[in-house]
């Protein structure tokens, strides 16, 4: 039975892991264990077998089956120390995350008129405020939503920018000269996160943005769904001419889904059986309902539930459920 894993570097750790497999074949066969991991017995045969058949994927169902049987023996005993809350994950630099961190650099560096486009729980905003901590005093970030005027909009900018009583009153023309004049004494980019939502019937937001960024030679970012994109070159209707505005577009970057692996390393270190994990991972990679946002809300619903011991499949379903994560069936 295996013993808790001490602390070596990765190759040690390895030789380890194939020890401990090896040690329980006594126990299981090759293919018992390899469902129970959820991988083909050649795969785990191979894993076993040669020295430097591996990844990260088969290394962590490995390590969650034998924690799984280190429990069995030892209910009260862990290997190694579990995360236990979504505020240990960290920041994972997914692909998604390093492409719009690609446009905020080039707009910063350029003063640059750039879009991010990617679905719901693609990382936008968290990739944004990662960006903002490298950078501190040298961005400002506006949420938009379905409610906001020009007027409101205006008024968010002045408050960032430290001049929120100045732009409180006057006309709009007046009001967007207050701020290209601040803007061009203490240039900062401007981050407009949920951009798609001040176009509901008229493009003037947009406009005034463009006009800001023309005037004050500052880099504005605009962050939003895909409809953002159709927006841009149609306006909201279809009909509207939004050229004047798209034709300044320097940077732009349409955002995919996750990839599997980047799923794995946002979930290493949890306390997770391997097919809970593989639920999860089918979570996150939905292309109608998943990203990184549903991973998130499922694995801290699950967390909740377990309260320190692994989480399950069940428990995994049961946070579906209450989620309403899972697909309506007709």
């Amino acid at each position: 039975m295996p013993n808790a894993l001490p602390h070596f570097d990765h190759n040690e750790i390895l030789v380890e892991l194939k020890q401990s497999i090896l040690n329980l074949k006594e126990k299981y066969t090759v293919n018992e264990m390899a469902n129970t991991m959820g991988l083909s017995r050649s795969t785990l045969s191979r894993f076993i077998n040669e020295p430097d058949y591996t990844s990260r994927d088969i290394e962590q169902r490995v390590k969650s089956f034998l924690n799984q049987e280190f429990h069995k023996v030892n209910p009260a005993a862990s290997i190694g120390h579990y995360k236990s809350s979504i505020s240990e994950m960290g920041f994972v630099p997914t692909q998604n995350a390093i492409q719009a961190s690609a446009v905020l650099s080039g707009c910063m560096e350029y003063r640059d008129l750039g879009v991010i486009i990617g679905p719901a729980g693609s990382g936008k905003t968290r990739s944004v405020q990662e960006f903002m901590k490298k950078h501190p005093h040298s961005v400002i970030r506006i949420e938009g939503d379905d409610m906001m005027s020009t007027r409101d909009l205006i008024e968010e900018i002045g408050n960032e920018l430290g001049i929120g009583e100045e732009v409180r009153y006057g006309t709009t023309r007046d009001r967007v000269r207050k701020i290209v004049r601040r803007l061009s004494q203490d240039p900062v980019m401007i981050v407009v996160d949920e951009a798609d939502r001040l176009v509901n019937y008229s493009v003037k937001k947009l406009e005034m943005l463009r006009t800001i960024h023309d005037q004050a030679k500052v880099a504005i970012v605009l962050v939003g769904l895909p409809k953002l994109g159709t927006f841009l070159q149609r306006g909201p209707s279809m009909r509207e001419n939004l050229s004047q505005l798209y034709s300044r577009v320097g940077f732009i970057v349409n955002l995919g889904g996750l990839r599997r692996e980047e799923v794995m390393e946002m979930l290493a270190g949890y306390n997770i059986e391997n097919n809970a994990r593989d639920e999860l991972i089918r979570i996150a990679l939905d292309k109608e309902r998943g990203g990184c946002r549903a991973l998130v809300k499922a694995l801290r619903r699950s967390l909740d539930l377990t309260d320190g011991h692994p989480i399950t499949l069940e428990v995994v379903m049961e946070a579906k459920r209450m989620l309403l994560l899972e697909r309506s069936r007709h």
